[in-house]
């Protein structure tokens, strides 16, 4: 530590003109540095801003499409309403040339007697793939019962 007395006594800002040199080179840094930052703070606000903007238009166009839309859509629905009413049928169909008929008759037609059993209508022991001699299962018996209930031969 062979250092002039001078030089320990003295202030670091009232240093050699080396040091004061280094420090002006640091803050000419440091004073670039928060300038570049600050411009990309800028510029990102800006784009963000400019985003924002973009999106709330898009936004507003699209709301008013689909008012838009939403006033076509109450349109056809009230054109479908007015076509399909009797009004409207009848009057086409007088414009066509059909007219109802002067005198309606009524057929009634009694239900006829169907069959006991309807050909391939119930599943039989050898069609379910039964082996001969083997037990019925226990939905075959079942339905044999409630087909004899049905039939009125119940015991």
């Amino acid at each position: 530590m062979n250092r002039p007395v001078e030089v320990i006594n003295r202030p670091f800002w009232e240093g050699s003109i080396e040091l004061r040199a280094r420090l002006k080179d640091r803050a000419w840094l440091g004073v670039l540095l928060l300038v570049l930052l600050s411009a990309a703070f800028g510029l990102l606000q800006l784009n963000q801003a400019a985003t924002l903007t973009s999106v709330q238009a898009e936004i507003h166009s699209l709301d008013a499409e689909s008012v838009d839309l939403q006033r076509e859509c109450r349109y056809w629905q009230a054109e479908l309403a007015r076509r399909t009413s009797m009004q409207e049928i009848i009057l086409r169909a007088a414009q066509l040339g059909l007219y109802p008929p002067a005198d309606i008759v009524t057929i009634v037609v009694p239900p006829s007697d169907l069959p006991a059993e309807p050909a391939g209508a119930r599943a039989t022991e050898e069609s379910a793939g039964l082996a001969e001699g083997a037990p019925a299962p226990w939905w075959f018996t079942l339905g044999g019962q409630i087909e004899a209930w049905v039939r009125g031969d119940a015991p």
